[in-house]
Order: C-alpha cells, then structure tokens, then sequence
C-alpha cells in the first residue's frame, strides 16, 4: 500500500452531529469531502478519522518523502452524572428566582451530562495513531469520575463552592484540568450537553459558547421567483407542491463570550428565552412562512436562508450572538455564522 502525503487539512466546518464530518482541503482541491458514520450517532464511543486521499501531484509526496503530515482530530464522549444550583447567597430568594428561575432551588437538581472531548494531533507513522483513545477514556474519565461523577458540586467541589457550576463555567473548567493531563495530543474543543435543549463549547482562548435549542412548527414551499416553474420543480421536486410542506424545526441559538464572575452565565438564559419567543417563535410556529411571514416575503424560505433570517432578526437583541443553527430534520442541519463579526467582534 503506497503512503500518502497531505500537505494540511483544514477542518473548517464540524456539523455537530455525529454521523457526518466535512473535511476541507483548502489548498489541495476545492472539494468537500463528507464522512458518514451512522453507527457513532447515539452509541457515544469515539469517531477516529484517518483520510487516506490519493493524491496525484508528485510534488507533494516529494516534500514529504513519503511522510504523512496530517493533523488529524478525534473525539471521545464521556458521560457522567452530577448534581447543582445556580444560586447567590447574597442575593434575595425573588432575586434569584428572577435570575436563575428553577435552578436557584436551594435542595439543587441534576443531569447526566454527556461530554465531547476532541483533541488534535499528527498521525504517529509506525502506530497509524495520534494517541490511543484509550487513553484518553482513561485520563478523562479517571478525572470525571473522581471530581465530577455523583457529586453536588456546589457542596462537594472545592472550585464549584466559589463558582456557580453552570454549563459554561462546568466546560471552562474542564478545559483547564483536561489540558493537564493528555499526553501526545493537544484539546482542540469541548462541548458540554447538560440536556438535550442546552450545551457549552470551548476551544483555546477566553470565550465559551453557550448554545439553547428550540422548537417550532411550520410550513413552507420551496420555491423561487427567479426560476420557472419547471426549474423549481426540478430543482425542488416535491418541496416545490403548491401547497408546501412542513417540518418540526429545532432552533439552535448561541452566543460566545465570558462567563460572568457572580452568575456564571454568558447570557441570562430567561432573558434569552423571552427574546427568541418573542422575536421568532411567535413569527413562525403554527405558520405556513410563506404566506403568513413578513421577514419571508420574496425570499425563498429554505433552511440555509432561514438561519441567516432568524440572525438578523435576533441579532439587534443579542450583541453576544454567535452562530444560528436550523435543524430540519434530525437528518438535515444548517447554521450561519457571520464569519466578519466573528474575527472582528
């Protein structure tokens, strides 16, 4: 079998699903490249990538001498059970009822977290691996389970007895204490589930991404003005019915910055929440948002022009707005991120 050179992978998009990764090599050829691993979606365990493309450009080989110098990326799930509230002493019981709602329960609440570790490396040419994903069980989840697993973290956890252990401040501190103990492997990111409608990220730097899932229902009809009918009916097919169709939507709205000293929070959660109903759910659940939409008036309501619809729409709302995702099926997701903001914010 001939080895393979690759000069760099750069992965610039990472669907968060786990049954389908793009792979963009930006100065090999302009082409994506999607990973379909369906056994990985709900079964946790980790997703090893090693792309072995046949390259036909001599040169490259040549500047490696046969070297493979990829940077590759894997991830392990590991899951953990534990308990906390989101409460300030100091503060009155409405005060932090009015900040924190239910979480502020003095007796506290859990969750089974799922947590997502992936770390970055180069492939290691005599074990054909970055590091052994058993290792990496092994001292994440040694760390996990001593600190984390079982525990009431604010009474039991000497960091969460002076910080409010909430997703972003949970996934802040993971970031550090994980960092201490790989080997071979440096953390690329970490993405916290603390349930199905809420997660944090973090990567390198100060910035944690706190993430809130929602839900509506609509209808609509693809169909596009600039196009003919037979166009749109070919390109379409069966979206492009008269009458359209519908789908159960699921609203991924994040934003990115620093957690807050005192709550702990990148945002208010229940100022969020009152945001996005307002200025989105209202607007589109039970609607057809073709006919029944303002902000969809002459434009054609595909998913992809859906997520940078609701951007707009929320973004003078949340100056802390990161990145909109649009799930239309549990098969089909699309997101915007405002790529200026995002480097110049």
């Amino acid at each position: 079998m001939p080895k393979i050179a690759i000069s760099l992978v750069d992965f610039t998009y990472i669907i968060d699903n786990w049954d389908r990764i793009i792979i963009k090599y930006s100065q090999l050829y302009p082409v994506h490249i999607i990973v379909h691993s369906e056994s990985a979606k709900f079964f946790g365990g980790f997703i090893f990538i090693l792309s072995y493309l046949k390259l036909t450009n001599p040169n490259l080989l040549k500047k490696t001498h046969g070297e493979v110098a990829t940077l590759l990326y894997i991830s392990r799930r590991i899951d953990f059970s534990a308990m906390h509230r989101y409460r300030v002493d100091s503060w009155t019981e409405e005060k932090n009822r009015q900040v924190f709602g239910p979480c502020s329960n003095r007796n506290g609440h859990g969750h089974d977290y799922k947590l997502e570790v992936m770390v970055k490396g180069k492939l290691n040419n005599h074990t054909g691996m970055v590091v052994n994903t058993g290792d990496i069980k092994l001292a994440v989840g040694n760390l996990i389970d001593k600190e984390l697993d079982g525990k009431f973290l604010n009474e039991e956890h000497p960091y969460f007895k002076q910080n409010i252990p909430t997703a972003e401040n949970i996934v802040a501190y993971l970031w550090e204490a994980i960092s201490q103990v790989l080997e071979n492997c440096s953390l690329n990111r970490l993405k916290l589930y603390e349930n199905h409608y809420l997660f944090s990220e973090k990567e390198e730097g100060d910035m944690v991404t706190f993430t809130r899932r929602y839900h509506f229902s609509s209808a609509h009809r693809l169909h596009s003005d600039q196009l003919s009918d037979k166009e749109n009916e070919r390109i379409f097919g069966k979206c492009n019915n008269p009458y359209g169709h519908g789908h159960n939507y699921y609203l991924d709205v994040a934003v990115k910055g620093i957690p807050d000293n005192i709550t702990g929070m990148v945002i208010n959660m229940a100022d969020l929440d009152e945001i996005v109903e307002k200025i989105v759910l209202e607007e589109f659940d039970h609607k057809h948002l073709n006919l029944d939409t303002a902000v969809f008036k002459g434009l054609n309501p595909t998913s992809e022009v859906m997520a940078k619809v609701v951007y707009d729409m929320l973004k003078p709302y949340i100056p802390k707005l990161y990145r909109i995702g649009v799930w239309e099926t549990e098969k089909n997701y699309f997101e915007y991120i405002n790529e200026e903001e995002t480097v110049h914010g």
